[in-house]
């Protein structure tokens, strides 16, 4: 008689996975590296940013466009034009505040208008 091990059929063999662990390994692990990079680099700029130089950096940025502006609003001629456009301004302004009243006087009578029409205990929208 055989024994029992001999009489039991082998498993079949298992089949080769589709996915090659190292394949994988070796595209990932360069985006790992890529992310830490930049997280390391905005790390780097953000501290730059907030350092006393990247502060004279942003400043000297700031008055040198400051120049480069107002020598093109100015056009050479002086600061006319820029107290030309400053009264433009206010006189906006002016009209924008007369219309925000003209509406809210409007709103207000379109609110007392509707108000008799709707009957006590009753919701706006539904009459009859």
């Amino acid at each position: 008689m055989l024994p029992l091990a001999a009489q039991v059929p082998a498993p079949p063999p298992l089949p080769e996975s589709p996915v090659d662990a190292n394949r994988i390994a070796s595209q990932v692990v360069p985006l790992i590296g890529a992310a830490v990079a930049l997280m390391i680099g905005v790390i780097a700029f953000k501290a730059l940013v907030e350092s006393p130089i990247g502060q004279a950096i942003a400043e000297r940025i700031r008055t040198h466009a400051g120049r480069v502006g107002r020598s093109s609003i100015d056009g050479g001629g002086g600061g006319e034009r820029v107290v030309g456009l400053e009264q433009d301004v206010a006189q906006l302004r002016r009209e924008v505040a007369e219309l925000a009243e003209r509406l809210d006087f409007a709103e207000r009578m379109l609110a007392d208008r509707r108000q008799p029409q709707l009957r006590a205990g009753e919701p706006s929208g539904h009459h009859g």
